[in-house]
């Protein structure tokens, strides 16, 4: 197999207390209920079919990069600890890889979208242009989801980011 692909990471695996795990900061602050109940339901049936994709900041604190529905259906169902993956690589790189992350698992929407490229472009040094190629796009597409959440007012863009 080409190790294009993998060249870049050292990972490993490790069990991770739960209380060491924290959100990615571009992460919206919405969770369904209803997934919640149907994960937390799976866990108990057949445990955890995938670990956590992390990254370790500093102090041996954890930022989440794929599993912020797994991490809140193991806390609700009590658990201490959770596998999870642990990525080495820097805080640039682990925001694009939390990008990836999140379009693989679901769909997001373009509320969705501009939050995550704003966070890119205000908080991790990205381009519009590096920001675009992320999404499979260009710098005017990024760009018009940017404007997005400068257009919106800010009781509205509230309820947009809780899911109403």
């Amino acid at each position: 197999m080409n190790n294009l692909f993998y060249e870049n990471f050292n990972d490993t695996y490790r069990l991770l207390p739960c209380e060491r795990l924290s959100d990615h900061p571009l992460r919206l602050d919405f969770y369904s209920q209803a997934h919640l109940k149907e994960l937390e339901a799976s866990i108990l049936c057949n445990g955890l079919l995938e670990p956590l994709l992390v990254y370790e900041t500093s102090n041996d604190k954890f930022i989440i990069l794929s599993g912020h529905y797994r991490i809140r259906a193991i806390r609700r169902l009590k658990g201490k600890e959770v596998l999870c993956r642990v990525l080495c690589c820097d805080k640039k790189a682990a925001a694009g890889i939390y990008c990836t992350a999140s379009r693989m698992n679901r769909t997001i929407s373009a509320m969705e979208e501009a939050h995550i490229i704003t966070g890119l472009l205000t908080g991790e040094g990205y381009t519009l242009d590096e920001a675009g190629k992320m999404f499979g796009k260009s710098a005017s597409w990024a760009s018009k989801r940017v404007k997005l959440l400068k257009l919106l007012s800010p009781e509205l863009k509230e309820e947009l980011q809780k899911g109403n």
